[in-house]
């Protein structure tokens, strides 16, 4: 029996979410691989930010590329495994401060490199980069399988 029209669309559908979300992991063990590979220019960057104590960077820094690391893979294999809740509600969380940071160091006029990453080509931030970031928090705070 062929599908129905609505069939199609909402496998098509449940495809584009899931790699959606697929991309952003990727993204994720991309800048976390780059975070792991340079931790002290990590906690440069992160210092340049002026929002956090140093002794707070040093103790954190360490730890965020082996998060992104984590959190990235599981949003790859979310498709597949029962670990999408736990995964969102971490990237969410990681993107939600980013943006923060972000947006409070543009506001502040500083001219600083984003953080993400070698990998993904670390640059100056300005308001794309901001832009980029919330446009993945909405894709991912919209995900319609978060709610099934």
């Amino acid at each position: 029996m062929a599908a129905t029209t609505e069939e199609v669309t909402q496998m098509a559908a449940a495809f584009l979410v899931a790699a959606l979300r697929i991309a952003i992991g990727l993204i994720f063990v991309a800048a976390g691989g780059s975070k792991v590979l340079r931790v002290a220019a990590v906690q440069h960057t992160v210092q340049q930010y002026a929002l956090v104590s140093t002794t707070l960077i040093r103790a954190l820094a360490p730890l965020l590329g082996p998060a992104e690391i984590l959190i990235g893979t599981a949003l790859v294999l979310s498709p597949w495994a029962p670990v999408l809740a736990p995964a969102r509600l971490a990237a969410l969380t990681l993107l939600a401060l980013f943006s923060s940071a972000i947006g409070s160091a543009l506001y502040r006029g500083l001219r600083i490199p984003c953080g993400c990453g070698v990998l993904l080509g670390d640059h100056v931030i300005t308001s794309a980069t901001l832009a980029r970031n919330l446009a993945l928090l909405a894709i991912l705070i919209l995900d319609p399988a978060v709610s099934q």
